[in-house]
């Protein structure tokens, strides 16, 4: 069984540019986020980074742009979405996008 209207095409344009800040993110999610430092340690590497269901990698940008990151892999369903991620990857040697095809 597929989930159609996740692989229909519409989804790329909807997720690109989606969940890049943190404040497009749920509450809970934000929560977290603003714990990591305090849980890790300010300024502190929180290391790799396994984003099951990335969609265009909104998740990286969001991080990266707070937070250190070693390696970022993203794995998603849709390969559409895949393809807009490398797009925008902006880091080649340690950020990897791929999608799972079933």
């Amino acid at each position: 069984m597929t989930n159609k209207k996740y692989t229909s095409s519409w989804i790329v344009d909807w997720l690109d540019g989606y969940r890049e800040t943190l404040d497009d993110f749920y509450p809970s999610e934000r929560w977290a986020f603003k714990k990591l430092p305090e849980i890790i340690g300010a300024g502190t590497n929180i290391g790799k980074v396994l984003d099951a269901g990335c969609g265009t990698g909104g998740l990286y940008r969001a991080l990266s742009n707070n937070l250190q990151i070693d390696g970022y892999m993203g794995v998603d369903i849709n390969p559409q979405v895949i393809d807009r991620a490398q797009v925008w990857q902006l880091h080649p040697t340690d950020v990897n996008f791929c999608a799972v095809i079933s």
